[in-house]
């Protein structure tokens, strides 16, 4: 009788983990307009609802996490690491040790670069390669970023495709990325899908 409550208990404790993790995937998609005219999306982990028109560190806003203009990215007072690997499954625990980066003010396109200095999150917004010869891509690098969020929640995440004016960009085994024809053609918008697996207990580190 002992033995059999002792496995249930395990089977009980294995479910609850399993359930406190939320893996999602969305695609993040605003008008390709000029950088410093696209409107900034939010994210909601919890969710996977995404918001328009989000404001950096606004309490008003609605609940968001990360936001993104384009290949663009920001968070709401989360902290954010990055990390060298492509094997997302890999990662199952959130680091405590980390150098963590909070959002900072900077020129993410150097002096001369089209968006404007403001607040962003390096870590994030650095998640990709700009390639001009593949007409003005970004190519998504083979990493895992993993966020604490301000109400200290951990998450793992990684930008997978970028898709611009009917071209797109995946994530491959190199930072080269694999270039395709997008099937929907210009459809006047840019499209970024990302992947991320979001622990709903608050403190939880852990990412598997």
């Amino acid at each position: 009788m002992k033995a059999h409550l002792a496995v249930l208990g395990l089977f009980f404790a294995s479910s609850v983990a399993s359930a406190a993790l939320i893996e999602k995937t969305v695609e993040l998609s605003s008008p390709a307009v000029k950088p410093e005219q696209t409107m900034w999306l939010g994210l909601d982990f919890s969710t996977g609802k995404i918001i328009e028109n989000v404001k950096w560190n606004d309490p008003k806003s609605p609940k968001w996490d990360i936001r993104s203009a384009a290949s663009y990215f920001a968070t709401n007072r989360a902290k954010v690491w990055f990390l060298n690997t492509r094997a997302f499954e890999t990662v199952k625990e959130a680091p405590s040790n980390a150098n963590y980066e909070t959002d900072s003010e900077f020129d993410p396109d150097g002096l001369f670069g089209p968006r404007k200095k403001g607040f962003y999150n390096k870590p994030l917004t650095e998640c990709c390669n700009y390639d001009m010869l593949a007409g003005h891509l970004r190519v998504p690098k083979p990493h895992v970023m993993v966020i604490q969020t301000a109400d200290n929640h951990f998450a793992k995440l990684q930008v997978v495709q970028y898709v611009r004016k009917g071209k797109g960009a995946k994530m491959s085994h190199d930072e080269d990325g694999e270039i395709f024809q997008d099937s929907r053609g210009d459809d006047g918008k840019t499209h970024v899908l990302i992947r991320y697996k979001y622990n709903t207990v608050a403190g939880d580190r852990k990412l598997e």
